[in-house]
């Protein structure tokens, strides 16, 4: 973030497909092969401000909330690994 090259998770799904735990799944599965595969010692994810549940989301794996700040000119919020 801010002209700093960073790996990011990210993921969407049609409404249709919430509720059913796919984005915890799926982000369990990047931070793994960040971690694991790739050996990265931080990975951020970047979410709209509104969006709790795309939040709750990405406490539940361990990222915490940074800082918010303007995402291709639109308000973002920014997690981190810790």
């Amino acid at each position: 973030m801010d002209g700093v090259d960073e790996v990011e998770i990210g993921y969407a799904f049609y409404s249709s497909h919430w509720g059913r735990g796919l984005a915890t799944e799926i982000a369990t599965a990047c931070l793994d092969l960040g971690r694991r595969t790739l050996g990265l010692t931080t990975i951020v994810a970047v979410t709209s401000p509104e969006n709790r549940a795309s939040q709750h989301v990405l406490e539940k794996v361990g990222l915490v909330y940074e800082r918010d700040f303007t995402h291709e000119g639109a308000r973002a919020a920014l997690f981190r690994t810790r």
